[in-house]
């Protein structure tokens, strides 16, 4: 009897992971895929790598800047549709005699029954059963990161030093402050109060 060969051995030399036993078998990845798992795979961005990248990043920032300014400008209708089975969707109707009347329970108030609304339709139809339209109000936090972007963002004063007179005001202002306000180091004594 001849023995059987194991299959773990043409497992172990599979190449790709898509799909297959045989060497690079099943769906290619897409281009930007293909870069992003060569960079990971390398460790290394190479020169060649970026190359072949960035025309699929300008395409995409052109596009991604389009819907950022839509955002941030505001005014396209934003719309909220919800969809169930037609078999689920009922009315409470008051049941009526042929001439019209409303039929009466004992107590002498109205008999109340769920209708189905689309009879007609299979009851696994999905059916719009609520429709809303908003416009959109201007986004603030897209407007600041344009704002930041194309100004850049805003830095804060780092504090003086001492001795560092960049910051400091003409002799001029500090003298008319300390007439208006007195000096600081030695405040102005108050007058007593007679009770």
């Amino acid at each position: 009897m001849a023995a059987k060969k194991s299959n773990s051995n043409a497992k172990s030399k599979r190449k790709s992971k898509r799909g297959g036993s045989r060497a690079n078998a099943g769906r290619k990845p897409s281009e930007a895929k293909a870069l992003q798992t060569e960079i990971v795979a390398t460790g290394v961005e190479t020169p060649d790598a970026i190359a072949r990248a960035e025309p699929l990043l300008k395409r995409r920032l052109i596009r991604c800047l389009k819907n950022l300014f839509k955002l941030a400008d505001g005014g396209f209708v934003r719309e909220k549709i919800t969809r169930e089975p037609s078999g689920t969707v009922t009315a409470k109707v008051v049941l009526r005699n042929p001439d019209g009347t409303p039929v009466l329970d004992v107590n002498g108030r109205p008999v109340v029954a769920e209708q189905l609304l689309f009879p007609d339709l299979p009851p696994d139809q999905l059916v719009i059963v609520s429709h809303t339209a908003e416009t959109a109000a201007p986004d603030r936090a897209a407007n600041q990161y344009l704002i930041d972007r194309i100004l850049g963002k805003p830095h804060t004063a780092e504090p003086s030093k001492a001795g560092d007179t960049t910051n400091a005001l003409p002799s001029i202002l500090e003298a008319a402050l300390a007439r208006a306000y007195g000096d600081e180091a030695e405040p102005e004594p108050r007058p007593a109060i007679e009770v």
